[in-house]
């Protein structure tokens, strides 16, 4: 890699937010294609496993219970009240 496109590389990085230095890209770089997509699924699974570590913004937020009240509108049958959920997952008092 030229030294000038490790520059632009640890820019657009940089963009995103990260502080990856060049040399840990060029690394990464060295890796098979195997194992860079192993990588990155073992990146995604690490993100998968912390949900709600992810960003959600007030837009998206609002958009999915737009959506969760009118599936509920239309199938009101599919619900259960608290108290089902609640006696099935924690048992009866």
């Amino acid at each position: 890699m030229s030294r000038r496109a490790g520059a632009a590389e640890l820019r657009s990085v940089r963009r995103l937010g990260y502080n990856l230095p060049v040399k840990d890209i060029a690394e990464i770089r060295k890796l098979s294609v195997p194992e860079r997509l192993q990588l990155v699924g073992e990146i995604w699974d690490s993100i998968v496993d912390a949900p709600e570590l992810l960003p959600v913004s007030q837009e998206l937020a609002l958009e999915l219970q737009k959506r969760l009240e009118e599936e509920h509108r239309a199938f009101p049958e599919s619900s259960e009240s608290w108290e089902s959920v609640d006696r099935e997952v924690f048992g009866a008092d």
